[in-house]
């Protein structure tokens, strides 16, 4: 039901277009065209590991251009 509300209307924000959107954002957005993940487990690693390094890389990066640091 969430998966249609957001194809019939695509601005809306749910549960189902958020984890639509964090999947994109860190560039697994095969998984949500084929609704499938293969090996279950070896995809969980892969986005634990995923938002650890994109975490990693934004606290670098505002470490970076911080004027305090």
């Amino acid at each position: 039901m969430l998966c249609e509300d957001i194809l019939d209307r695509p601005t809306c924000k749910n549960w189902c277009s958020l984890l639509r959107d964090m999947l994109f954002t860190l560039g697994f957005s095969d998984v949500w065209y084929s609704q499938n993940v293969g090996n279950v487990k070896l995809f969980l690693m892969s986005v634990k590991q995923r938002l650890k390094d994109q975490f990693l890389q934004d606290w670098s990066s505002r470490l970076e251009n911080s004027s305090r640091a």
